[in-house]
């Protein structure tokens, strides 16, 4: 019996291996894991043949690794491998002749036992695609939610930048829950001046009665057009819609952060819309 484990000594060639170190890839990377299956009994016999940092106890254990990019790009099911039991880095890996000798002396359960690589290891080895996953989704979200919004105002104004530039400043009027005559008389002005656009009272205070459109749809279809209208005509409505909020003479901070969202949803830095937005703030109400 002897010869016997003598021969599965020289089969395992465990006397002469070094033992690995186990790699933490940090973020970068490739990071080893560790799973303890059971402990390996030596029986006495082999006790000589073993490498000497056996004598504490070692375990039997699989080795999987994975492979970091910030995020975890892939899981790798390696290798079966005997770890002190006392822990650290250090193992020793086991081929399948090794697996079927050390079986075969009843040191293990079983040339391949079973094991599990944990679920919470697959969620952080495959991080990176869920990540990107997740974030596609988000992108493609918003943009259809800004999409949906930005379609109230086109089923009302269609193409027409006239009809779109009223609808807009009527709505801007409204933001506050009225709509004052200081704020029809500076849309009058602003349309025929600005836009040639001529317009009545009685036409505004009709339209103002239809004109239901919430601040987010508008300022959808503000991100949504900007692109396609001229810098002049951002610019003339940029200061339009700062003229009409201006024009009561009242500046609630809610309307102020509102019109900050019109301003950087036309294409103006977010610092410069604040700036604008204060300047006029600041500026004596007209008599």
């Amino acid at each position: 019996m002897r010869i016997f484990f003598f021969v599965v000594a020289a089969i395992i060639g465990l006397t002469a291996s070094a033992p690995a170190e186990a790699r933490g890839g940090g973020r970068f990377g490739t990071e080893d894991k560790i799973y303890r299956i059971e402990p390996i009994q030596v029986p006495p016999e082999l006790a000589s043949d073993v490498p000497a940092e056996w004598s504490g106890g070692v375990y039997l254990a699989r080795r999987a690794s994975i492979q970091w990019f910030v995020l975890g790009a892939w899981v790798r099911d390696i290798e079966y491998v005997a770890v002190p039991a006392g822990g650290g880095d250090s193992y020793w890996t086991l081929s399948h002749d090794q697996m079927a000798a050390l079986a075969e002396a009843r040191a293990i359960s079983s040339s391949a036992p079973a094991y599990t690589i944990p679920l919470i290891d697959y969620v952080f080895g495959y991080s990176l695609w869920l990540g990107l996953a997740l974030l596609a989704l988000y992108v493609g979200g918003s943009m259809w939610v800004t999409n949906m919004r930005a379609a109230g105002v086109r089923t009302v104004v269609g193409s027409d930048f006239a009809a779109f530039v009223r609808l807009a400043l009527i709505n801007a009027a409204k933001s506050d829950g009225d709509l004052a005559d200081a704020e029809l008389d500076a849309i009058i002005d602003i349309l025929k001046s600005t836009f040639a656009i001529e317009a009545t009272r009685v036409q505004l205070i009709d339209e103002a009665a239809s004109a239901n459109l919430k601040s987010g749809q508008l300022v959808a279809h503000f991100q949504m057009a900007q692109g396609a209208m001229t810098p002049d005509q951002r610019g003339a409505l940029i200061r339009a819609l700062v003229a009409i909020f201006a024009a009561d003479g009242q500046w609630r901070s809610a309307e102020k952060r509102l019109i900050q969202r019109y301003v950087v949803a036309l294409g103006t830095d977010e610092k410069q819309a604040r700036r604008m937005v204060s300047d006029v703030a600041r500026a004596p109400a007209p008599a």
